[in-house]
């Protein structure tokens, strides 16, 4: 059924960051992202490419422990991180922090997701979920409680068409 599949095995000798792999996700271009506990390595299917954070270059990764890669409408990688959400622009190789509005006191470091219309979805494990509008500079829906589920962590969610599947502790 699947044919021949061969496996290669790639770690840190090899480039990759960090031997803690956290999210794999591969880009319209076919660039396989992965982040991983120490910055976000990109691999061309030979070798590696890594992005780590430097506190002398403003555009560099901001954060350093990356836990959700999501390709948007544009290209942009919607990445998140213990430092908060952040996209790297594939044009001009460079990373910026989400400016997300109206969020006083609520961090958004676990996942982020992108629908099929190109909105970005960011949820923490207090149950917060907020949708932006493609571009990310605009909150199109705000959930902060979900009552069947306050007393539980999300941990995964995905957007199916009308549903948005929840997955908790």
């Amino acid at each position: 059924m699947w044919g021949n599949i061969s496996f290669k095995n790639f770690s840190v000798p090899e480039g990759l960051l960090h031997k803690t792999v956290f999210t794999i996700t591969m880009d319209s271009e076919g660039f396989v992202w992965i982040g991983t506990s120490n910055g976000l390595s990109r691999f061309d299917g030979n070798s590696f490419y890594n992005f780590t954070h430097n506190s002398s270059n403003k555009h560099s990764l901001h954060g350093t422990s990356i836990h959700a890669i999501e390709e948007g409408i544009d290209g942009k990688l919607w990445i998140s991180t213990e430092k908060g959400i952040e996209y790297f622009d594939k044009k001009t190789e460079s990373f910026h922090s989400a400016k997300i509005p109206d969020i006083q006191g609520i961090n958004f470091t676990h996942n982020v997701h992108i629908d099929s219309d190109g909105s970005i979805w960011l949820f923490n494990h207090e149950t917060n979920i907020l949708a932006l509008n493609a571009s990310g500079d605009s909150i199109i829906r705000r959930i902060d409680t979900i009552p069947e589920i306050s007393k539980n962590e999300i941990f995964l969610f995905e957007m199916t068409g009308n549903f948005l599947w929840i997955a908790t502790t």
